[in-house]
């Protein structure tokens, strides 16, 4: 804030060198207000730096609190079949991280500074300040006009946008499908499609926040003129004291008033994104709350029981298991064969704790296997899924499930699947 009012030391040096310097003809005077002012611009500078930095220091700290809960909470909703389980999550954090320290929000927290601006105007003369506050009211019924006429498209040009780049990335991840199959001409058209809507709906928000925005500086712009030209008429009439250095500081006080206000209005774009970009992340974490902590679990001994399995794909009521029950003690082995969509990898699903059941459990060593924390479980489980991908990172680092490498291990179950030789003879190896 009190950066924000040191934009007023070049209509307070001006209205000193009029008053002032002007009239007493002192070199003495003049050096000192200069060297002054000088001053307050450093200070003002270094306020501003310091305030860039603060709101970038903010934005990273919602990052730190938010991110291990978002990557969390997305990762859940991907598997469970819910919405938000994409990296849009992770990039609407990233977008309320950078609005922190937006131009549109540093206007929002200036808007105490252009109430102290008209009260000065009211000081100066009550016919400037109602004047000034006319200008204050039609600039703020800009910004609601704009904020209706545009938040509609612009949310839905973003749920598009989302969409097509959801779409997108399902097709490159099924490319050799979509290559062999010839199908590429359509399933392009059809992202096409998707992609000419939201750029419609786009460029309709567009549009008209450009017109609001256009409209709130041409409204600024004849604000400072009127109030210029008002200050003359009072003037003329010895009813504005101070002389026509006056006149200018009232003009500028208006303009900087009206400020705050001219860039919500013309960045109104990026409240409405970083809006959205919050109800998305709110709606995620409100719909997967954080698990709550478990007791440590003891190595699990081998024994796997289904009891009475009834399951539906995560997000559906169409039952694909039902009434599927077996044991198994350690050193067992369960083939489970069937045609295709019969329901073997859900049931494998089930097992390794992946989608939970609709009705019985699953149970390694009576212990509900959903439940089970995973980072204990999971190093006693293998799982090879119907499409396997290596994560980004060296085969020693996937083979050790990104956890600490030891080269023996490492190699032992490399040779156990009769892999070693392979890896290598590869050109780096491991």
């Amino acid at each position: 804030m009190i950066a924000s009012l040191l934009v007023l030391m070049p209509s307070w040096y001006m209205l000193e060198v009029y008053e002032r310097v002007v009239n007493s003809r002192s070199h003495f005077t003049l050096l000192m207000l200069t060297v002054l002012v000088l001053a307050a611009y450093v200070v003002m500078e270094v306020l501003e730096w310091a305030q860039a930095e603060q709101m970038h220091e903010a934005g990273l700290v919602l990052d730190a609190r938010l991110a291990d809960r978002v990557f969390t909470a997305s990762f859940q909703a991907h598997l469970r079949r819910l919405p938000g389980g994409t990296a849009q999550a992770v990039g609407d954090l990233r977008t309320l991280r950078d609005f922190l320290p937006s131009p549109v929000l540093k206007s929002v927290l200036e808007a105490p500074v252009a109430l102290v601006f008209l009260v000065l105007i009211f000081a100066i003369s009550p016919v400037l300040g109602w004047s000034a506050l006319v200008g204050a009211v039609l600039q703020t019924g800009l910004a609601w006009m704009n904020q209706r006429a545009t938040q509609s498209p612009l949310s839905a040009a973003n749920r598009g946008a989302a969409g097509a780049q959801q779409y997108a990335e399902g097709v490159l991840r099924n490319a050799q499908v979509i290559e062999a199959m010839g199908m590429l001409r359509d399933i392009h058209a059809r992202w096409l499609a998707r992609q000419r809507d939201f750029l419609g709906l786009q460029a309709v928000a567009s549009d008209r926040a450009g017109f609001f925005a256009a409209l709130s500086k041409f409204l600024q712009t004849v604000m400072g003129s009127l109030l210029l030209g008002l200050a003359a008429w009072l003037l003329l009439r010895d009813q504005l004291s101070g002389g026509p250095a006056m006149m200018i500081v009232a003009s500028i006080l208006g303009g900087r008033m009206l400020r705050p206000l001219v860039q919500v209005v013309t960045q109104w774009r990026t409240a409405v994104g970083a809006g959205d970009a919050w109800q998305r992340l709110e709606q995620l974490l409100e719909s997967l709350p954080p698990a709550s902590p478990t007791m440590p679990l003891p190595a699990p001994r081998g024994m796997l029981t289904a009891e009475n399995l009834v399951t539906a794909a995560p997000g559906t009521q169409n039952l694909i298991l039902r009434g599927i029950g077996f044991g198994l003690n350690p050193g067992e082995v369960l083939a489970v064969v069937g045609p295709s969509a019969s329901g073997k990898t859900t049931l494998a699903r089930v097992l390794a704790g992946i989608w939970p059941s609709s009705g019985g459990k699953a149970r390694l060593d009576g212990v509900d296997v959903y439940t089970w924390n995973k980072a204990e479980l999971g190093p006693h489980v293998g799982y090879l899924p119907q499409g396997v991908e290596l994560f980004d990172g060296t085969l020693a680092e996937n083979i050790a499930r990104f956890g600490p490498v030891d080269p023996a291990l490492v190699e032992s179950a490399a040779r156990a699947v009769g892999l070693h030789e392979i890896i290598a003879a590869l050109p780096q190896g491991y």
